[in-house]
């Protein structure tokens, strides 16, 4: 398993036919391939702006450690293979405390550039410690990267139902018909110290590490 690596870069962010200049931070694998952030000028500590419509499961958006909060300017990079960067698809694992049915999946997550503004946000089984089957999936638009502060609410009534001390994990990935599109998934700040298992694929398959920060997202259900 790689271990994954917080390093400095400096870089630029680009879809098919546009770029945006930003600063850049990454995730390095040890295989030496970066998974890109771009990151704008805007506060540190976003606080999250909804009222999910079912309980909280988990989430990292506020409560899995203390003055969660996102960084609405700083994201991972998600990326169709028709981009500057090539395929990068995210996810990030969890492993409830408890029998529990997902009804709602909560991303923060933004639109940089391409042809379409559409992704997919999928949960996975796990497969010895990379994501594995999808056991559910929705395609979606994103807000605009960098404006304050929304997320992504994607809801289903029947629900996914999950394991206690089971992982499972949270994915962004292109879509085959907007594949030069460009995102980005905002990263959690402040107290979010500890590291999570997250993963990455670059169109080889999946390659699972510690990532510090983790992406933002949340689980509602009961």
């Amino acid at each position: 398993m790689n271990k994954l690596l917080i390093l400095a870069l400096a870089g630029m962010m680009a879809g098919q036919g546009a770029a945006i200049a930003a600063t850049s931070i990454g995730i390095v694998t040890d295989n030496g391939k970066p998974v890109d952030f771009v990151q704008r000028n805007l506060p540190a500590g976003t606080n999250v702006v909804h009222k999910p419509a079912y309980p909280a499961i988990l989430e990292n958006f506020a409560n899995k450690y203390p003055l969660g909060v996102y960084n609405a300017s700083t994201g991972a990079a998600v990326s169709g293979p028709n981009t500057l960067h090539g395929q990068i698809w995210l996810a990030t694992s969890f492993t409830p405390k408890q029998d529990a049915t997902v009804k709602e999946i909560d991303v923060a997550a933004g639109y940089i550039a391409g042809t379409k503004n559409l992704v997919s946000v999928g949960m996975y089984a796990d497969a010895s410690g990379v994501p594995g089957t999808v056991i559910w999936s929705q395609k979606t638009a994103l807000p605009t990267f960098s404006g304050c502060c929304s997320i992504v609410a994607l809801t289903d009534k029947a629900g996914v139902p999950v394991t206690a001390g089971t992982r499972y994990w949270v994915g962004i990935t292109t879509l085959a018909n907007a594949s030069d599109t460009s995102a980005a998934w905002n990263l959690v700040v402040r107290n979010q110290i500890k590291g999570a298992l997250a993963a990455q694929n670059r169109g080889s398959g999946w390659l699972a590490g510690e990532a510090v920060p983790n992406f933002a997202f949340g689980l509602y259900g009961d």
